[in-house]
């Protein structure tokens, strides 16, 4: 595909909006032929179909569920240009991505302070890395905020450290005694984790690896937040960085039971210009490296790699 076809693309928009060619054609105000015949031509440049015929409706094949997706981001952009250009002057958001595995305390203690520096607000959208990464590579995003760096061959996106918490293991107060001292035997222990992506599962991981522990996994999660409920309830241990422990006490009722020797949670922004100059950025980091009290980071010692 050498070039796109705009008017291509919103006929096929405007069909899978409303299911029908025919009432795509009425919104557009041209011809029901004029929209197939085009939508004929966006599909062999894409190199296969878009729609599929189901009962009375056109919907969505998987190719063109991809197609459609960018679709939405074009015309949304289009239509906010649009407004901005037709009415008063409005500061746009601040696009944040946060990776999901990231406890939401932390999210909100560095977050919160931009707020005000921001004029349009702040947009966050959680998910993995990889996705979040790639909508920044695409301009959807302004920022990442991550647990991990990108590894060097990723030129076109930077690493800005923000800090360092230290790591401990939590349980409810019954859990803890019943495995006191945890910090002597972690064997057969009961843990809920989350995923393997996630620093602080690797953490734990790591540590269990180099002192030859194994552990019962009573549960994985991928919410950081369902599983905190979960560990409220004494079905296991969870590790955390140990700066939001007065929280895992106040809120979920649980004890740090054993702090990691060498464990750590590391806080990135990643961003594609090599110096962020957005205002509330600056804030960003002051929280993290002034508010939360976090260790600086000198020299990243752990990287992402993203296919």
């Amino acid at each position: 595909m050498q070039h796109l076809n705009y008017h291509h693309l919103r006929y096929f928009f405007e069909t899978a909006r409303h299911g029908s060619m025919s009432a795509a054609a009425r919104a557009l105000r041209v011809t029901q032929p004029t929209v197939s015949a085009q939508i004929r031509e966006l599909e062999e440049q894409c190199g296969g179909p878009l729609l599929q015929r189901e009962a009375n409706r056109w919907m969505l094949t998987p190719l063109g569920q991809h197609v459609h997706t960018y679709a939405a981001d074009i015309f949304s952009l289009g239509e906010e240009l649009c407004a901005t250009l037709q009415g008063p002057a409005v500061a746009p958001p601040l696009r944040i991505g946060v990776v999901d595995a990231l406890p939401n305390l932390v999210v909100h203690a560095l977050l919160e302070p931009a707020m005000p520096a921001a004029p349009g607000g702040i947009h966050v959208r959680q998910g993995d890395l990889g996705m979040l990464v790639e909508r920044l590579r695409l301009h959807q995003l302004d920022l990442v905020l991550s647990d991990y760096p990108l590894a060097p061959q990723h030129a076109a996106v930077h690493n800005h450290p923000l800090g360092r918490s230290a790591v401990g293991l939590y349980g409810t107060p019954a859990l803890c005694r019943a495995h006191a001292p945890l910090g002597e035997s972690l064997q057969d222990a009961p843990f809920l984790l989350l995923p393997r992506t996630s620093s602080l599962r690797r953490t734990l991981d790591h540590h269990l690896h180099r002192h030859g522990v194994e552990v019962g996994i009573v549960g994985e999660f991928q919410d950081s937040g369902l599983l905190k409920v979960f560990a409220s309830k004494g079905h296991g241990f969870i590790v955390a960085p140990t700066l939001i422990g007065d929280h895992l006490r106040d809120a979920f009722g649980l004890d740090l039971a054993y702090a990691l020797p060498d464990g750590a949670e590391d806080l990135f922004l990643l961003s594609i210009e090599r110096h962020v100059e957005h205002p509330a950025t600056a804030h960003i980091v002051r929280s993290a490296r002034g508010s939360l009290s976090l260790i600086h980071i000198s020299e990243p010692t752990r990287q992402a790699e993203i296919s």
